[in-house]
């Protein structure tokens, strides 16, 4: 019964265009589920439609809005072989080498993006989050290149200490974590990206939309 109901939000947000939230509800439709293999085809056609979208940016002359969209995606489905491929090339790109980041910085439309993001990691610290992706990987600092401390379960709860803001990509949380599946505690830093949207909407996170 839950996995319907996780198949019929799914199919909602997937109609109102919120892809991060209709990826999310897809991927827990359970095997056994009438619905599985729909919802499956789902999830590769919101990976077209989210690469393709990356794609456009690169073409509009904007490698790094297209590497922060390929980002959100990998946080969601990590096996996207094709976003990981295309993220390659892209930071390998002559063009984003050149481009200037500083420029980005001093535009208007970043200057608001980033003051969101303040009010959002401000409404983030020292409230209680879950889990909401399969999988979500905890770091020993705010950065995707660093090491992983372990990987949470799906409903893994979690604790906000403490924020910091990377760019517009995402807000990084350090949090003590109480894994779902082994009852272990730990403590590290992990994406804003992975958390329950449920709670996370009442502070409008929208910067995990793709």
């Amino acid at each position: 019964m839950e996995s319907d109901n996780l198949f019929s939000r799914a199919k909602t947000y997937f109609d109102e265009k919120n892809y991060t939230a209709a990826l999310i509800n897809y991927k827990k439709v359970l095997p056994e589920d009438l619905h599985y293999q729909e919802a499956q085809d789902k999830i590769s056609e919101i990976e077209e439609l989210v690469i393709n979208r990356a794609k456009n940016r690169i073409e509009n002359g904007d490698p790094y809005e297209a590497v922060n969209i390929l980002l959100s995606l990998q946080e969601i489905l990590p096996e996207s072989a094709e976003a990981s491929s295309l993220l390659s090339s892209i930071k390998s790109s002559s063009d984003y080498v050149k481009q200037n980041p500083y420029d980005i910085e001093e535009s208007p439309e970043y200057k608001k993006n980033r003051a969101e993001m303040s009010n959002i990691a401000n409404n983030l610290l020292h409230t209680f989050q879950k889990v909401q992706t399969d999988k979500a990987n905890l770091r020993t600092s705010p950065s995707i290149e660093s090491e992983i401390v372990t990987t949470l379960p799906i409903d893994s709860d979690l604790y906000v200490k403490n924020t910091k803001i990377e760019g517009i990509e995402r807000i990084w949380c350090e949090v003590e974590a109480l894994d779902s599946s082994t009852g272990e505690r730990y403590q590290g830093w992990i994406s804003n990206k992975v958390m329950d949207k449920d709670n996370a909407s009442k502070n409008t996170v929208s910067v995990s939309k793709f």
